[in-house]
This record gives structure tokens, C-alpha cells and sequence, in this order.
């Protein structure tokens, strides 16, 4: 954010337009941008902004909120820009351009009149299909020209993959926004679905009690990098803030396909990821993830108790065995099994997130009492074999395979320096010890 006349790092009070089914609203002070028959309607809410955090209100009168925070909104750099290319539509289109607050800039009437005199008119029908986006166009457009403005806005609403606010026309009267122009929300939907683009978009903000993150892209593969480097830098900025306690973490997904065996293991990348930072940072508590507002269920739904916490202990279990058969842990080890993890069963995944440890609290519980190491993977065994028969195979399979790469991460070349790596005899004998005890 670009504060220009307001300081570098104090806050200040903005609106924050939210779509109308926006899941926070509950937690948040809000109003109708405008009243009127649409349901796509934005939501407006109000947030404290600094450079490195954005808290949104979660108390105070909405009406008051309304009048303070859009005032602010002159502190606010911007742009506007009139589309007339010839080869467009044959009436010209204004743009404001600013930082990622434009689209609220039409609770700005000085921005909202410079709009209309750029436009050589004096009402407006407004757009802000997504976040960072206003446009804008003579109210007093012929008809046909006027369903061609509104179709062009419902469209960048319907490819917007994360940061969409609504797909429908705002009238603004001598600056104000007034009404609304319903009818045509969904008229450009086809249109983008049959063309759709899908970048990579991340935005995390602070509301109420939560960290929610918004993010959309190709598929969570090539999302996952962008939006925890996004997350880090607000759980840092908030553990500057002196506030290090353990906050849950909301991550809403747009319009990407998403498997559920792909939450385990997502879930574990943001909290061990979160885990592994040194310093001062804000810890990751419970970490839900949401498809286009409806909460994922993970794969383990459905699974006992005893057999998830039995999956969650087994690798551990297994690591310690291997690893520690020659009396100490490598590095290379530890990073052999967080990559076996990612590749296998994702119930053990699911396993480690109900028993609520961290890899390294987990080796030290298991590590402390040799015994049950035995006794964790002969009962993992059992249970695999009792209450999920069709996945025997994979499920201690991985557990063999999780043996194998851990032993090969220390593995030494052979004569001297050269030949292919062989596995250490202590080792190869701790391997052997677990495909007996799964067998």
C-alpha cells in the first residue's frame, strides 16, 4: 500500500469492499455498499492498514466507520485512464488505477466527480468486479451500449479467481454511490468461463481472531510457494507487533480443482513450514481450508481414532529406528523423511496433525521410549489391515518405503570415494526390522 501523504508506518482507517457472500461478515463490522434488490451487492467493511498488516474492525458503528474511513480515501494516490480504442466498444470507459484500494476509491466522491468530468459526463455507472479494479461509464449511455458496459464488468468479475467483489453496475449520482443496475450479473459469466485465465493471486489480511488468506491460481501445487511467502510476511509483521501467540489460519481457494487427499498435506507444509521459522513470528494454531467458501473435509474423515493416531506416529516410529541405528541423527535424514511424507499415503499426514505434534516433538517422544517404537508399528499394522484392508498395501508399503529413503540419505559411495552408495549395515539391519515387524 501506497500511503503517500499518511506516514510510513502508522495505520489508517480505509473501507474494505468484501463480495456479498463473503465468509468473515459474521466477525466483522459491515453494511451494504448500497441498498438494492441485487444480492451481488459488495459488502463494506472497514480495516486498520499499514504497510505490513491489514486488521479489519471487528467492533464500532458502521455509519461512523463509513464517514471515517472513506475520508481517508483522499490520502490515497490514483489514476484515471479513459479507454477509447478504436477498435473497442464505440463509447469510452474510465479506469482509476491507484493501489490494491481502488475499487473503494467509489466511496471517494472527489474521485468519483474527476471520474465524470474525464468522461465528459456527470452520473456514472461504476464497476469493481475485482480488487484493485474501478471502472466506469456515462449513466446516461444508450441501452444496448450500456448492457455491452455491464456485460464487459460482469465478465471480469466471473474470471476473477480470488479477489472478486461483484459482478454488478453501481450508479453514482453527482459523485455518490446511489444504486445499483441488477439484471446483467451473470450475463458475462459464460464468456469467462469459456476463456478463462488463471493467475496466481494472493491477499492475507487479519479478521478478528484469524489470519484469513485468499488465493487462486493453476492448482495448489504452483499456489502453495506464493501464498505461504504472503503468510510468513504477515505472521512476522504481526509477531513485530509483540503478538506471538498461536493464531488459526483460514486459507480460502478459488475456482481450482482440489482433491481431498491434497489437504493433509497442505495443511502440514503451512504448519511445519510456519514451525521451522526462527525468530520472532506468530505460530500457525488450527489451519482450515476452504474451496470457493465450502470447508474442505480431509481424507481422514471417516477413518477411526485409534488408526489415525496409530498412521501419525508409524513414519516417526520408523525414522527413529533407521536413523538411529547408527546412534545419531543427520540432516539428511530428517529431510528424507519430511519428503517421504510429502510422497506417501496422505493419512499420515493426517495422522500427525490429530496427534498435534511437530516432527521434532514427535522424534523426541518416540526416541525417549524405545519399546514402543516396536509396539507402534506392529499395531499400525494390525489396524491398517482390520479397518482399511484396501489400502494395506500402500499404506505399509510407504512405511517400508519411508525405511529405505532414510537409510539411502546417509548411504557412502563405496572403494574409495567411488562406486554406487551402499547403506550402512547398521542400517540395512534396522530396514529388515521393519518389514518384518509390517509384515
Amino acid at each position: 500500500m501506497n500511503l503517500d501523504a499518511a506516514t510510513s508506518t502508522a495505520t489508517l482507517l480505509v473501507p474494505a469492499l468484501q463480495p456479498a457472500d463473503w465468509p468473515g461478515r459474521a466477525h466483522a463490522v459491515h453494511q451494504p455498499i448500497v441498498k438494492g434488490a441485487s444480492p451481488w451487492i459488495p459488502l463494506l467493511t472497514f480495516a486498520d492498514d499499514s504497510p505490513h498488516t491489514r486488521q479489519i474492525r471487528t467492533a464500532g458503528d458502521a455509519e461512523a466507520l463509513r464517514q471515517a474511513s472513506s475520508a481517508n480515501l483522499r490520502k490515497l494516490p490514483y489514476q484515471i485512464g479513459i479507454l477509447d480504442d478504436p477498435e473497442g466498444p464505440p463509447f469510452a470507459m474510465a479506469m482509476l488505477e491507484g493501489d490494491e484500494y481502488a475499487a473503494e476509491q467509489v466511496l471517494n466522491p472527489e474521485a468519483m466527480r474527476h471520474v465524470a468530468y474525464k468522461l465528459g459526463c456527470k452520473d456514472l455507472v461504476v464497476g469493481v468486479p475485482r480488487r484493485g479494479v474501478l471502472i466506469a461509464a456515462d449513466a446516461g449511455l444508450p441501452r444496448e451500449m450500456m448492457s455491452f458496459f455491464l456485460q464487459f464488468v460482469s465478465a471480469q468479475y466471473w474470471r476473477a479467481n480470488t479477489g472478486g467483489l461483484s459482478p454488478v453496475g453501481l450508479l453514482v449520482v453527482d459523485g455518490v454511490v446511489c444504486g445499483s443496475a441488477a439484471g446483467m450479473e451473470e450475463s458475462g459469466r459464460a464468456d469467462a468461463e469459456s476463456h478463462p485465465e488463471v493467475p496466481i493471486d494472493v491477499a492475507v489480511s487479519t479478521v478478528g481472531d484469524r489470519v484469513e488468506v485468499r488465493a487462486s491460481g493453476p492448482d495448489l501445487h504452483q499456489v502453495s510457494a506464493p501464498l505461504l511467502g504472503g503468510l510468513m510476511r504477515h505472521l512476522v509483521a504481526r509477531g513485530l507487533s509483540g503478538n506471538t501467540a498461536p493464531v488459526d489460519i483460514d486459507v480460502h481457494l478459488s475456482r481450482m480443482s482440489l482433491r481431498p487427499d491434497e489437504v493433509p498435506g497442505f495443511v502440514h507444509y503451512v504448519e511445519s513450514s510456519v514451525a521451522q521459522q526462527p525468530g520472532v513470528i506468530a505460530r500457525a494454531g488450527v489451519v482450515r481450508v476452504f474451496l470457493d467458501g465450502v470447508e474442505q473435509a480431509s481424507i481422514a474423515n471417516g477413518v477411526p481414532d485409534d488408526l489415525l493416531r496409530a498412521l501419525g506416529l508409524a513414519p516417526i516410529a520408523v525414522f527413529v529406528l533407521v536413523a538411529a541405528a547408527d546412534g545419531r541423527f543427520d540432516e539428511p535424514e530428517i529431510e528424507a523423511l519430511r519428503a517421504s511424507l510429502m510422497a506417501s499415503h496422505p493419512l499420515f499426514l493426517a495422522g500427525i496433525q490429530r496427534n498435534g505434534l511437530r516432527l521434532e516433538e514427535a522424534i523426541a517422544r518416540l526416541l525417549s521410549d524405545g519399546a514402543r517404537m516396536l509396539g507402534v508399528l506392529k499395531t499400525t499394522a494390525d489396524l491398517v489391515r482390520r479397518h482399511v484392508p484396501q489400502e494395506s498395501d500402500r499404506l505399509l508399503g510407504d512405511l517400508v518405503g519411508t525405511a529405505e529413503a532414510v537409510a539411502a540419505a546417509t548411504a557412502r559411495p563405496t572403494w574409495f570415494g567411488f562406486g554406487a552408495p551402499k547403506v550402512g549395515a547398521d542400517e540395512a539391519r534396522a530396514v529388515e526390522m521393519v518389514r518384518t515387524l509390517l509384515a
